[in-house]
């Protein structure tokens, strides 16, 4: 099983990396959910996010804020849209998995 499940309830796609090994990316459609896996164990044990380029038009800029995965609990991030639109704020939790989630930590946006 996957150490990792990252789970999008979010109504878009998101893109998911490695802090420091950004061009290795995990496509999320919506309402699905993926293993994640590192690119590079000795990178930080932190994420980033950005919308998915093939369900919007904006230009795709990846979160200011991390995830960390290794602190249970919740985050919020901020998602940049247009230069001109307000960025958008989502919130993701961290946490520890079930026996029937088939992996040790689920994150959940």
């Amino acid at each position: 099983y996957p150490r990792y499940q990252i789970v999008n309830l979010l109504s878009g796609g998101l893109v998911v990396a490695q802090e420091c090994a950004l061009r290795s990316e995990t496509h999320i459609p919506s309402q699905s959910w993926v293993p994640f896996h590192w690119e590079n164990s000795s990178f930080p044990s932190k994420i980033r996010l950005k919308f998915d380029e093939q369900e919007n038009t904006h230009e795709n800029k990846w979160s200011s804020g991390c995830i960390y995965l290794d602190k249970i609990g919740i985050t919020a991030l901020r998602m940049p849209l247009t230069n001109k639109s307000k960025p958008l704020i989502i919130q993701a939790e961290t946490r520890l998995a079930t026996k029937r989630q088939d992996c040790a930590i689920m994150v959940v946006i």
